[in-house]
């Protein structure tokens, strides 16, 4: 194993505050209004999500910290793994449940999602199962299906909650990890093809899902229904122009745009703050982005760069898919956006992404010969450059 003596990245550090601290202003700024007609205090979410800020820098303080080399040993991927199922599993019986959604356990002081922990432990999992060196030279009954069937079983309870979006951003991620390993692209493609089946009689079973797409494609055909609440999302970004109406003088928080607190708040940034604040953020994520990429790609062991490639994906895609909503590209997914808004185990989870991904960057300068390990750096690489 490599010495533990690097330091971390600190352009990757300062670009997740730098979120983590707009979050805290935002989310005041966008629930103050809301905080005082329905709890009698502008400060309500305000004062729980800088709680949950400060909790989340202590957790990548911590997460950067300690060898994740330690961590590199199929038992202790299991037990995360094994952990991940049962959270899920009870979740199902004694969760708290939100418009049908059994997805939260009640901690009281605040809500617990365990599909959360399930995503990183399907990180965690699939970078010890990928960096094994005989992996691209098994059969895809040794090799790449028992991979599938833990990730199916994941993705399955997940979807029973139901929670559709996110199983299929786990899904992404890993089949983003299982790609640029060196398991044959006939093994990843023959698993894809068996996956369409079950999304056919899932959509089947739960058919909201396809309403909601439909909705979705005439949303502003009918923008005071289905399309009400992304109508409002981008008559917020357009009110923005280029330099925004003003910290604190949006209207759409008004009552006007639900969940602008949540999953909305980049509405309300972009109202604020405009063309230059979007930029600014968007800036921040892909600097966050390359680096991780750049992390990987120079990680000194295949189960560091196979996690953080996974963690970064899990921040980005994350990233991105919310900003696709509220601006109308794709269907609501009710993901939020990272670091930014409201919610606690969001935050906390992103924060231990983000600690890993440092932690592993301070291995990297002690990096031995690429050909050891397990990645195919041609494509991570070549990710790499396009994000210069």
């Amino acid at each position: 194993m490599t010495k533990y003596r690097g330091k971390v990245d600190i352009v990757l550090a300062i670009s997740a505050i730098a979120l983590i601290l707009l979050g805290e202003v935002m989310v005041f700024s966008s629930s103050s209004m809301y905080a005082s007609q329905v709890y009698h205090s502008i400060t309500y979410f305000f004062r729980k999500q800088l709680l949950w800020g400060v909790m989340s820098v202590l957790v990548i303080i911590g997460f950067s910290k300690f060898d994740y080399q330690k961590l590199n040993a199929v038992e202790y991927s299991m037990i995360a793994y094994m952990g991940s199922v049962v959270l899920l599993i009870g979740v199902l019986f004694i969760g708290r449940s939100i418009k049908g959604a059994h997805r939260w356990y009640n901690l009281g002081v605040g809500s617990f999602q365990p599909s959360e922990v399930a995503k990183l432990a399907v990180i965690y999992y699939l970078a010890i199962k990928l960096s094994a060196a005989d992996i691209g030279r098994r059969s895809i009954r040794e090799g790449i299906l028992p991979v599938f069937l833990a990730l199916a079983l994941i993705l399955a309870l997940i979807m029973l909650q139901p929670d559709l979006s996110t199983a299929l951003l786990i899904g992404f991620i890993a089949v983003c990890m299982i790609f640029v390993s060196r398991v044959k692209l006939s093994h990843l493609a023959s698993g894809l093809l068996a996956v369409i089946p079950m999304g056919i009689i899932y959509l089947s079973w739960k058919p909201y899902h396809m309403a909601r797409i439909r909705a979705w494609l005439s949303s502003f055909g009918d923008p005071l229904s289905a399309g009400y609440q992304v109508k409002q999302s981008i008559i917020a970004i357009g009110r923005g122009g280029i330099w925004g109406v003003g910290m604190g003088e949006s209207k759409q928080k008004l009552f006007f745009l639900p969940d602008s607190h949540t999953d909305f708040i980049f509405s309300i940034i972009s109202e604020e703050f405009g063309y230059i604040g979007v930029t600014i953020i968007l800036i921040l994520f892909m600097v966050i982005l390359y680096h991780g990429l750049k992390i990987a790609r120079k990680a000194p062991d295949g189960f560091g760069q196979f996690l953080a490639l996974g963690v970064t994906l899990n921040i980005i895609l994350y990233a991105f898919m919310n900003i696709a909503v509220v601006t109308g590209i794709v269907p609501a997914t009710g993901l939020p956006l990272p670091f930014i808004s409201y919610g606690g185990s969001h935050m906390i989870f992103m924060g231990v992404s983000l600690g890993i991904l440092l932690n592993i960057s301070r291995h990297i300068k002690e990096a031995g010969d690429p050909s050891d390990f397990n990645l195919r750096r041609d494509q991570l690489n070549a990710t790499v450059i396009r994000t210069q």
